[in-house]
């Protein structure tokens, strides 16, 4: 048996969690290639996983990761999830703003699909298939035993969180970007209604002014319904109704002892529960390699220089700027003892919240893009040059994760 030292352990386990990630993917985009895995195909799985394979892996996975735990040393996560939210939101808008005064003009469409692509990212399926597989590979995070259970219970605390405010606030935001008529302000103060990228532009004249503002506000009530029914979408779900559940579930005294232990008279539920769910990891990786593919055949043909711009500046800020402005601000609260003591001695609930910070952009990226009807070649885009270069990236912020755990 060979023997390394720490670092090379680190960066032998960084390089197979990564490679399991990427192997998988690897088979859906084959899948797309070989046209046994069409379009049709990915959204009848993204039904199942949502309806009925994510649901059984949340509630198996949370019930028994919190029957030990209070609630109070759980807050630390949904706290997580907004912290990364704020930070994200800062780097996008900050960026985005400055390319569209700068450098190039963004259409406000374009501009919204690379804020949530930037804000919302990939919080489920690669985040617990990396633990896990780190788990596997790195024998002082877990003693070299399978942690799907923990990490899946730890991430779906974060899940409700962005799950929540995709669909009440990145969803309606990327809606009537696409809806609206935009007035936008050139670098030569020449005023120019801008349409979505379908249509064209035309001159300003005040009857169009006037139009565009009735048009704002008479859509507000709109906006305000689509808020509400994001917030109602993102509660009240299959994945989302299984994590309630099973927090509410484990914080009733003795309900957790009929379904966790051993013997437990309900334990065969859970663990049918746990078969059907640990198919969910490998079928959401085989719809993003077969979603990449689909942005692959598309091409890159037809792309002006706000759009390279753009989709440059999406990789950089959510694969680098966001794991770096997060990780700081991770090690100053260390420095001064203000992080809490649950997670300093716990290492899978450690690296499931740092472990969010290299995420790319969010899988469900492109059906939003298809329910806003607009953006979704770009999007698909944003994605494929992201997948490209995660790899490498990715396995350098795994070592890093694991060298302060």
């Amino acid at each position: 048996q060979m023997v390394f030292d720490d670092g090379t352990e680190l960066i032998l386990a960084s390089v197979k969690g990564t490679t399991v990630l990427f192997l998988l993917t690897f088979g859906g985009f084959y899948l797309a290639q070989q046209r046994i895995l069409t379009k049709d195909g990915t959204k009848f799985c993204s039904q199942l996983i949502l309806y009925l394979l994510l649901p059984c892996l949340l509630f198996s996975s949370l019930l028994e990761s919190l029957s030990n735990l209070n609630l109070s040393e759980l807050l630390i996560f949904p706290i997580s999830a907004i912290f990364h939210l704020v930070i994200a939101s800062f780097l996008a808008f900050t960026s985005l703003t400055f390319i569209s005064k700068y450098i190039s003009t963004i259409s406000p469409d374009l501009y919204a699909a690379s804020m949530i692509a930037i804000v919302f990212n990939n919080a489920n399926q690669l985040p617990i298939l990396l633990t896990n597989a780190l788990c596997n590979y790195y024998i002082e995070l877990n003693n070299g035993s399978d942690c799907l259970q923990p990490a899946t219970g730890y991430t779906s605390l974060m899940l409700i969180i962005w799950s929540t405010i995709c669909w009440s606030i990145g969803m309606p935001y990327l809606v009537n970007s696409g809806r609206y008529i935009h007035v936008i302000e050139t670098r030569d103060n020449i005023h120019h209604i801008h349409a979505p990228d379908n249509e064209q532009d035309v001159m300003e004249t005040p009857e169009s002014v006037v139009g565009t503002r009735e048009l704002r506000e008479n859509s507000t009530l709109n906006e305000s319904a689509s808020v509400w029914n994001g917030i109602w979408r993102g509660l009240v779900n299959p994945p989302s109704v299984a994590i309630f559940v099973a927090v509410l579930l484990s914080e009733i005294p003795r309900i957790p002892e009929f379904f966790v232990d051993e013997n437990a008279p309900l334990r065969v539920l859970l663990d049918a529960q746990n078969l059907m769910g640990t198919c969910t990891l490998s079928v959401s990786s085989l719809i993003v390699g077969g979603n990449l593919y689909f942005a692959y055949e598309k091409g890159f043909q037809e792309m002006n220089r706000s759009h390279v711009l753009v989709i440059l500046n999406v990789a950089i800020v959510r694969l680098l700027l966001i794991p770096v402005f997060g990780l700081s601000f991770y090690l100053c609260l260390k420095s001064i003892g203000w992080t809490p003591p649950s997670i300093e001695t716990d290492k899978i609930k450690l690296l499931s919240i740092l472990i969010q910070f290299p995420m790319p952009s969010a899988n469900n990226l492109v059906a939003m893009a298809e329910l806003a009807g607009h953006s979704q070649s770009m999007v698909s885009k944003m994605l494929f040059v992201q997948y490209l270069v995660l790899p490498f990236i990715l396995t350098c912020f795994t070592t890093f994760i694991l060298s302060l755990l």
